[in-house]
């Protein structure tokens, strides 16, 4: 579940525009199941992370851990609220997005 205050989300990939967690995985060759099986979450959360919805810190930062990739280079933290976020993750691609701090 999503941080009460933030939203976090995977970062897109500036070349393809797919989003940068998925991405990372297929090219470490890492199936879905497997990476649920390691980070222990649903294969369901591991395809609603990679389609741009928001995780927990905790998830996120297992998640970077085991794709071996900083934290900050595979997630943005969206306050909620921001322009263009409902609260929920539905928000339009947009790739170079920065972190906010």
């Amino acid at each position: 579940m999503p941080n009460a205050r933030y939203l976090i989300r995977s970062r897109v990939a500036p070349d393809t525009g797919d989003w940068l967690v998925r991405t990372i995985r297929i090219y470490a060759g890492i199936s879905a199941p497997e990476l649920a099986r390691r980070l222990g979450v649903s294969v369901t959360t591991v395809y609603n992370i990679e389609a741009g919805q928001g995780t927990s810190m905790r998830t996120g930062h297992a998640l970077a851990q085991h794709l071996q990739k900083p934290f900050d280079e595979l997630f943005e933290v969206i306050p909620k609220g921001r322009a263009g976020d409902n609260g929920n993750g539905n928000r339009a691609r947009t790739a170079g997005a920065g972190l906010l701090a």
